[in-house]
């Protein structure tokens, strides 16, 4: 359950049980969107190597509860591919939900020039494998990119996102 009042947290992972060294995830000072003091933070999720390796870059989004809605800004300089940066989504039953890729969400342009921003209807099976049933409760919520510079069309194997958006809840930096 995320109490009301209560910060939303976003907190960032490496998966790479090879000991590749070749992900990176975490908040970083000056690539984000403009923030109120001024250290525009952005979540930086790279996999420098080969999509094949068994590694990811990630972040837990804390959430547990009802969810309507998804999404984030998105650096347009980086990769968005066909699946990430995507959201794995988990439900009370233990099932779980992949969310996201560009063909499956709604995009807009983003708050700033050289953004995009990124919607997701939860329980809409255009952009929900499976999507949610009305009455499920979330138990978990991952950001997953596990496409390396070899995934096109950019080449780059790494995505910055910010405002993360959890039901219209917006987080921009570690911490929520």
């Amino acid at each position: 359950h995320h109490p009301a009042g209560q910060p939303l947290m976003v907190k960032p992972f490496v998966y790479d049980p090879g000991h590749t060294r070749i992900i990176t995830a975490g908040w970083m000072n000056k690539i984000g969107l403009p923030d109120n003091g001024g250290s525009n933070f952005g979540l930086l999720l790279q996999k420098d190597g080969l999509t094949a390796t068994n590694a990811a870059a990630g972040a837990e989004v804390v959430f547990q509860g009802v969810l309507t809605e998804l999404g984030f800004d998105i650096r347009n300089d980086g990769h968005f591919g066909r699946g990430p940066p995507r959201f794995n989504v988990s439900d009370q039953n233990g099932q779980n939900h992949f969310m996201g890729g560009p063909a499956n969400v709604v995009q807009t342009p983003g708050p700033a020039p050289g953004w995009t921003r990124v919607r997701i209807n939860p329980y809409n099976p255009a952009q929900a494998f499976p999507p949610l049933l009305p009455g499920d409760t979330v138990t978990s919520i991952e950001i997953i990119f596990d496409e390396g510079t070899d995934a096109g069309p950019d080449l780059t194997g790494f995505a910055v996102i910010d405002n993360i958006d959890v039901n219209g809840v917006l987080v921009g930096k570690a911490g929520g």
